[in-house]
């Protein structure tokens, strides 16, 4: 169980009962795992003070990256307790009237409201981005996470283009923005929709009209643009060279991937953990993009697919589309990976290690593999 899935798991058994315990062992604990270091106060400093001459405004937690500049203000409150919001956001307008973070957080530790605070306007048209850790999609909580929490893309000019991105979005592109994450949710559960009709279905709902086609292109242009996966995940924008020691091996050709353990992997911004998990997140993608003919997509990738939930003679269901697919070895999980990366125009990069077993082709031997459009 990973770090978010742990605290959703908490969140819903009610363990975070004040204030602190969503600062401390909520907020600090996601921190951590963006790679703050919690420890260090002149990184991540509780109760700052942003106008020294004003001692009673103190930052909850304020982030700094390097270590003179802060970049975020995180204005913590019990769970539930996000009840004045206009206040709040009063509260973090006056925090940057001095000294300004690029990026301010409200949180109860279940919502988080991220706002830019170099954009002009009312503070409260700051904000860009909400995210929900229970009722959204954790994967999409993962990927705002790692834009607008993770501390590298935080002090880079990263996260500012994303947030400048949602915040210049129309209004019918918010809407569908703020759509997606039911809409992916939708698609788990009967009648199994595709990602183009949920979404659309839920758009009309909100008063804006588009057509299934405009809303199959508003996905793959999100899929193309959204918050890319953690390092530690693996991230293929674009093709690298491995590192010092680590085989480069050709996506074409590649070697006996038997025996091997997959350290990071993604496809089209989509991490996985091992190599039926990697083929999997292709299949997802794939359907999310519209790809919902099951014949077609067997057609293409390879791979043998079945409608619905399917647990005998091998098959697993693909998380969030209405279909399952055989399991099959590390070698031939990379040439179906591959073949729906390729089909989707989408780069796809593993890291592995052959596993220290003398029927390993290169026992104990890391290597790379991967492709780009």
């Amino acid at each position: 169980m990973d770090t978010l899935e742990d605290i959703q798991r908490r969140l819903r058994e009610n363990q975070y009962r004040n204030e602190e315990h969503v600062r401390l062992s909520l907020v600090a604990r996601i921190l951590q795992e963006y790679g703050w270091d919690i420890w260090d106060p002149r990184e991540v400093n509780a109760e700052f003070v942003p106008v020294p001459q004003e001692d009673n405004k103190r930052v909850d937690v304020a982030l700094f990256a390097p270590l003179s500049t802060p970049v975020v203000f995180i204005e913590v409150k019990p769970l539930g307790g996000i009840t004045d919001l206009v206040q709040t956001e009063r509260q973090l307008r006056d925090y940057n009237r001095n000294i300004t973070a690029s990026f301010c957080i409200i949180t109860d530790g279940r919502t988080w409201r991220f706002y830019y605070s170099l954009t002009p306007g009312e503070f409260g048209e700051k904000c860009f981005r909400t995210v929900d850790l229970l009722s959204d999609d954790l994967d999409d909580v993962k990927r705002t996470f790692t834009m607008f929490l993770d501390k590298n893309r935080v002090q880079s000019e990263e996260a500012r283009k994303e947030a400048q991105r949602f915040l210049s979005l129309n209004r019918t592109e918010r809407i569908l923005a703020d759509c997606l994450p039911d809409a992916r949710r939708a698609i788990q559960q009967a009648p199994y929709p595709s990602l183009p009709d949920a979404l659309k279905e839920l758009a009309e709902t909100r008063g804006i009209q588009v057509s299934r086609e405009d809303a199959a292109a508003f996905i793959e242009k999100s899929q193309k643009q959204g918050p890319p996966p953690r390092p530690s995940e693996g991230t293929d924008a674009e093709i690298k060279r491995p590192p010092p020691g680590v085989m480069d091996c050709d996506p074409k050709n590649p070697p006996d991937l038997s025996r091997t353990a997959i350290t990071s992997a993604s496809i089209g911004g989509q991490g996985a953990r091992n190599w039926n998990d990697l083929v999997a997140a292709g299949i997802r993608l794939a359907w999310e993009q519209g790809h919902t003919d099951i014949a077609e997509m067997r057609n293409w990738s390879g791979a043998n697919i079945r409608p619905g939930r399917q647990t005998k003679n091998g098959f697993h269901p693909v998380r969030g589309a209405n279909l399952s697919f055989q399991y099959v070895q590390a070698s031939r999980a990379w040439e179906i990976a591959s073949k729906i990366a390729a089909k989707l125009r989408v780069p796809i990069t593993v890291d592995f290690v052959w596993r220290d077993d003398p029927d390993a082709v290169h026992p104990g031997q890391q290597a790379r593999i991967q492709w780009a459009p």
